[in-house]
């Protein structure tokens, strides 16, 4: 990887950043299950608490502490900034629940860790300031934040947050009326265990005439002691304090949203007692590590190693608490947690239970639930990711007994598990329009298609081939159960869902995306624009369509239309003008995300029918595309430690080939579940794992270490001789036959794949 901006730790569980200026800024994600915050590499970014009902309290929108010398005036901050002005050393640590950024400047070292507590709402600060010069210096510290109560600035606007100094609880405060779970006020506050000097709430007073770098008022050396009434709000303390040459002194800080001041003295006693927050700290990291496993990978690339073990797992991880943090998106979630499950089936589980818990008894599914209610959107893909998350689960476990468990749906009503994935497969199937095919609505998998039915006319082509997929799953959770009846239900309505796509969805080389309210395709290579969509090709694939070759052929037509130097294009002839039957999608410039840029989730798609037909040279392509430290096929500007959600195709411009966003992305999951089931081939199944893999031709020699149902798999593939078949397989130095593997909990198996070419026929 290209590491002039830093690299991996030296157990894959760190990323060290060594350039403050790096092309943008790149994030950590921090949190429990009820708050999250995002910080940046120089300590920028925004945190937010939520409750079950997607309430939210915005805390931070932005951070700074700086750092000010009584004698010679200078202003600094301890997230290093300036990027230049002085600083003489700066690393940036990303770790597995915590940030540190540490610098030297104008002889003060200072080390800033945050972490997200597992308990409140809150995000800890702890500030260690060492004196590295030969001289007694005396210095002030502003712990800041642009609050999220405080509002976004703007001139003459009125603001409903009221703000002052709170003796109680010692700390600054910013209170308004807003619902949060069962109470009616909400507030942001920010406390320190160090001696107070001044404080304030008021960002006109705070910042003057001052810039973010360098306030009025930390210029001056002191806070303004202001109040806030209708104005603009912000959080920020000063504490004061003398170090000798070689001295240290340390200051833990909260900044965090509340109820009540009770639940911040709470946090307070707890978390700032001495010695807490460090020993919080610790547990934090030992939680985060504790519940991404410990399945790994050996492969030639050292970071994708490091990437594959830790970041991509707590990337998934962040999905199945937070989905896209923005929002909690329901489709986002259940594909999060269908991939946990190869990670942490308990956790996964768990997550499942809550989210299964916003479905309608219906089966259909919510796109979210935001602002204290769930908000459907008319959108029709929610349910069908349903059956594939329990099936995965099921397959990962192997506990039939957990389909039988009863959860809620969002009226009060409760089913088992199993009739939750059953009745998502149902309401699709009674919800078909044109040509036998599955309703589009006001969106699918790609919500900016959103005037492509929304009179309920309109069909999606792509949604009845995920309708395969999710009625496969189906079928087999109903024979693993015995339910004959409704396993030969789901045959039958499989074979004529099949037939229809083959009849009316099949163009000759390819497969048409959707036919509108109107009953025009799009996707066909009759259309002016938008003639040939990815997702389709892929799923057709997935969904064991396109017999006689025509599956094959249609991947083979995306490759030649739409494969580029940064990855596939998502369509052929993007939208230049708004199309009514297409809707936001086409009002996007041309090579932007869906409309024809380079979706690593659909990527990701394309990653696994690659491997299922068995295209070596295909997947390693992709590999090198879609990984963001590998900068072989083009430089990528992205955090290398997590995937981002796509990039741009807009050629001509100066963002092609750059990123969009990062962590918050459906492109992790599909990519750790294409890694293990289909890369490296072990697919799990309710009988165990079976071998069937499709690796890199250059990996001559890999391995992964696979933990399932309690038993260690260390699988060493060897490829000097080829990579088409499995020539052979030792299971604990003796050979063994087929491709099942053997399964007992306790029990740990080396195991010995040789791979070989082709057998001539």
């Amino acid at each position: 990887m290209n590491d002039q901006y830093g690299t991996f730790g030296s157990d894959g569980a760190t990323f060290v950043i060594t350039e403050p200026r790096t092309p943008r800024e790149w994030y950590n994600y921090l949190w429990n299950d009820r708050y999250v915050s995002l910080v940046s590499q120089v300590g920028g970014g925004e945190s937010l608490a939520q409750d079950t009902m997607g309430r939210r309290i915005e805390t931070v929108k932005d951070r700074m502490l700086y750092v000010r010398d009584a004698d010679s005036g200078a202003v600094w901050s301890a997230t290093a900034l300036p990027a230049d002005a002085g600083l003489s050393e700066y690393t940036c640590t990303h770790g597995l629940g915590q940030t540190t950024i540490a610098s030297v400047r104008l002889g003060i070292a200072t080390s800033l860790t945050v972490f997200v507590p597992e308990r409140h709402l809150c995000e800890v600060w702890l500030l260690t300031v060492t004196n590295t010069s030969q001289v007694p210096r005396r210095l002030s510290l502003f712990p800041y934040v642009d609050a999220g109560l405080g509002g976004a600035l703007k001139p003459q606007a009125y603001y409903m947050a009221h703000g002052t100094f709170d003796a109680s609880i010692c700390g600054a405060t910013l209170t308004t009326r807003a619902r949060f779970g069962e109470a009616d006020t909400c507030i942001n506050y920010m406390v320190a265990d160090a001696g107070i000097e001044g404080w304030d709430t008021n960002y006109r007073l705070f910042m003057g005439y001052g810039s973010r770098l360098c306030p009025d008022a930390v210029a001056a050396g002191a806070c303004t002691g202001s109040d806030t009434i209708m104005e603009k709000g912000i959080l920020a303390l000063q504490i004061d304090l003398a170090l000798d040459p070689g001295a240290s002194a340390t200051l833990g800080v909260l900044v965090g949203a509340a109820t009540s001041t009770d639940e911040i003295a709470a946090a307070r006693g707890e978390l700032l007692a001495a010695g807490a927050a460090q020993r919080e700290l610790e547990e934090t990291v030992a939680r985060c590590r504790q519940v991404l496993g410990q399945t790994c990978v050996q492969t030639p690339d050292p970071a994708l190693n490091a990437f594959a073990a830790h970041w991509l797992k707590r990337q998934i991880a962040l999905g199945i608490h937070w989905a896209r943090v923005r929002h909690n998106g329901y489709r986002d979630q259940v594909q999060d947690i269908a991939a946990f499950c190869r990670v942490n089936p308990a956790a996964a589980h768990a997550e499942m239970r809550r989210v299964l818990s916003y479905q309608y008894s219906s089966g259909y599914a919510p796109r979210t639930w935001l602002d204290g209610s769930l908000q459907d959107h008319d959108f029709s893909d929610n349910h069908v990711w349903i059956p594939m998350a329990v099936h995965a689960l099921i397959a990962e476990t192997g506990e039939a007994a957990a389909l039988d468990e009863k959860i809620a749906f969002n009226d009060g009503s409760a089913a088992p598990l199993y009739e939750h994935a059953k009745r998502a497969v149902e309401y699709l199937w009674s919800d078909r329009a044109l040509h036998g095919l599955c309703r589009m609505r006001s969106g699918d998998w790609n919500d900016c298609m959103n005037r492509v039915g929304p009179q309920g006319a309109g069909v999606s082509a792509w949604l009845s081939m995920a309708w395969c997929v999710a009625n496969r799953c189906l079928e087999e959770l109903a024979e693993y159960l015995g339910r004959a009846d409704d396993a030969a239900t789901c045959r039958q309505r499989g074979e004529e869902m099949a037939t229809l796509i083959e009849t009316h969805a099949w163009d000759g080389d390819r497969y048409v995306r959707a036919f509108d309210d109107h009953g025009a395709v799009l996707g066909a290579s009759s259309c002016d624009e938008g003639r040939l969509f990815l997702n389709p090709q892929s799923w057709a694939v997935l969904a064991g369509l396109g017999g006689g070759g025509r599956a094959r052929q249609a991947m083979e037509t995306a490759d030649r239309l739409l494969e580029t130097e940064i990855g596939p294009l998502t369509v052929l002839d993007a939208y230049s003008h708004w199309h009514d039957n297409v809707g936001t999608m086409s009002s996007k410039l041309q090579g932007v995300q869906e409309n024809g840029g380079v979706y690593l989730h659909a990527s990701a798609f394309k990653l696994v029918a690659d491997c299922l037909l068995k295209r070596h040279d295909k997947v390693e392509e992709a590999l090198h595309k879609m990984l963001p430290f590998d900068h072989s096929a083009f430089a990528k500007d992205c955090e290398p430690y997590v995937l981002c959600n796509c990039y741009y195709a807009t050629r001509d411009t100066y963002r092609y080939g750059t990123t969009g966003q990062s962590w918050g992305t459906g492109s992790a999951g599909w990519f750790y579940r294409a890694l293990l089931d289909d890369v490296y081939g072990l697919r799990p199944g309710f009988d165990g794992l079976r071998l069937d893999p499709c690796l890199p031709p250059t990996w001559t020699h890999c391995g992964v270490e696979r933990h399932f149902r309690g038993a260690v798999y260390r699988v060493a593939f060897d490829q000097s001789a080829g990579w088409e078949r499995v020539a052979s397989v030792v299971v604990n130095g003796q050979p063994h036959v087929g491709t099942h593997l053997p399964c007992e909990s306790g029990e740990t198996y080396e195991v010995e794949v040789v791979m070989g070419a082709k057998l001539s026929t």
